[in-house]
């Protein structure tokens, strides 16, 4: 779960807290614009234009809109949703000293700030399970993926998310959530201490434990079916027969079949395509961007500290991965580059 650095973590009560709320009953009014505010707000312009790029190249181009980047779409959209929505609160909330926009704006930010973002780290896991899928069972992922099998895997994930996070999200809402003009707007996680510490875990951890374990057995997977696309063409080429040993349809035949696996080796090479790259930048991202908030947060709930350095680290790493995501997918996808390239300079 990723917060602000106006938000601190009060151990012994058990709560998230907004450093919003107010001092001997009073409140500021003033906005305190700071350096870490302008740092917000320029990655929140270059998060949204350069999401707002990458998705309109793939609206235009079917071409582009694969069953492999359906997930990639996905993540984007998220990543968008969370730049639109969740970070203008956000720098808001973190130039006054109290919760002033009421409620209702209250419930949808918490709701960000809890599904939004446990759905882009879910996203993520997503794709790497599809990779997992390709390099584990190539024939099963070969005859079986398509469009269809990758948007209900994406509606499956969004409703996984909302089944554990939503309810702990509503019950705050009707019967936990402490005033927000004293408190400021939080969930109070010490009146569902159990339920918070399992979504902590099961929906931000485990996830991010996935993503980085898998990557080292993708690649020995990867490096294995490379191997055995090269023994297959080893024994094509002892029977590389000529019209002298067998019929011309049968050389043919035989040429055909080479020309076909050294195409495919060559793709295992680079390994299995673009596939492989943007796994090893999306893994990248989620070890930068993603892991040192959840380290922190881990270890306030089980350790009863807090790390208020790691917060601010975490917070700026976390809010950059929407400048990365699409900037990862640009460099790793060459058919995209060229498209937004060519859309660009129209």
């Amino acid at each position: 779960m990723a917060l602000t650095d106006a938000f601190l973590i009060e151990v012994i009560g058990g709560n998230v807290s907004n450093n919003a709320s107010t001092v001997n009953g009073t409140s500021d009014p003033t906005a305190n614009w700071t350096k870490l505010s302008s740092v917000s707000v320029a990655i929140m312009a270059s998060s949204f234009f350069s999401e707002i790029l990458v998705l309109l190249t793939f609206l235009r181009h079917e071409s582009l809109r694969t069953a492999f980047n359906i997930y990639l779409i996905c993540l984007l959209v998220f990543d968008l949703a969370n730049t639109c929505a969740f970070l203008p609160i956000q720098i808001v909330s973190d130039l006054y000293s109290s919760w002033w926009m009421g409620p209702g704006l209250c419930n949808l930010y918490i709701y960000e700030m809890w599904v939004l973002q446990a759905g882009m780290c879910n996203f993520h896991l997503l794709f790497t399970l599809n990779r997992i899928w390709a390099v584990t069972f190539p024939i099963s992922y070969r005859t079986r993926h398509s469009k269809r099998v990758a948007v209900l895997s994406a509606l499956a994930m969004l409703a996984y998310v909302h089944c554990l996070v939503l309810p702990g999200v509503i019950l705050d809402a009707l019967y936990y959530r402490e005033p927000i003009e004293a408190d400021g707007c939080l969930l109070n996680t010490a009146a569902q201490p159990i339920w918070s510490m399992a979504i902590q875990i099961v929906v931000f951890d485990i996830p991010m434990v996935i993503i980085i374990l898998a990557y080292p057995i993708i690649c020995y997977r990867t490096v294995g079916l490379q191997g055995a696309a090269r023994g297959r063409v080893r024994k094509l080429r002892v029977a590389n027969l000529s019209t002298n040993s067998g019929t011309v349809s049968m050389a043919g035949a035989v040429v055909g079949l080479k020309m076909t696996l050294r195409q495919r080796l060559r793709r295992m090479r680079k390994g299995r395509g673009p596939a492989f790259i943007v796994l090893t930048l999306m893994t990248l991202c989620a070890l930068i961007c993603y892991v040192p908030n959840q380290v922190y947060f881990t270890y306030v709930i089980f350790f009863g500290d807090d790390w208020p350095d790691l917060l601010r680290v975490g917070n700026i790493l976390f809010a950059l991965a929407g400048v990365a995501d699409p900037l990862f997918l640009v460099l790793s996808l060459n058919d995209l580059r060229k498209k937004l390239t060519k859309m660009c300079r129209c």
